[in-house]
């Protein structure tokens, strides 16, 4: 029921601010400008969640594949840069790496702990608030 009623109040505002416009109507203008503004916001906080990885998967050749409900990416353990906790209380915890042509936002998953000890195979790759044997979940705190 919720997201019926959120659904419907993203897609009012750009209908509204739309019919507005053709109108030549101020009024309606400043009426759905809030709307227009919560519902381009709301699509980019959905596009972060949905583009978060949630499943990695490991080879033996050093490449790892990232998957999230967008996209699926290959990536090289050389090609990455650093890894680190993301800003933000979210539970499970989201960390951000960082390699050569951008940055992932990853969600801990089971298969975490596996995946931090195959990213330190590359000694570049800067791990921040990890434990000093680099191969540990982030200390809490």
């Amino acid at each position: 029921m919720a997201c019926a009623l959120s659904g419907a109040v993203i897609a009012a505002g750009p209908v509204g601010f739309a019919y507005a416009l053709s109108q030549s109507d101020v009024s309606g203008l400043l009426f759905s400008l809030p709307f227009v503004s919560f519902s381009v916001l709301w699509q980019v906080k959905l596009y972060g969640y949905l583009d978060s990885v949630h499943q990695i998967r490991l080879s033996a050749d050093g490449v790892c594949e990232f998957r999230s409900l967008l996209h699926r990416r290959r990536l090289h353990v050389g090609r990455m840069v650093s890894l680190r906790l993301a800003d933000g209380e979210e539970n499970p915890p989201i960390y951000e790496l960082r390699h050569q042509a951008g940055k992932l936002r990853l969600l801990e998953t089971f298969d975490f702990a596996d995946f931090v000890a195959q990213v330190t195979v590359n000694p570049a790759i800067q791990l921040e608030g990890f434990d000093d044997d680099r191969r540990q979940s982030p200390q809490a705190g």
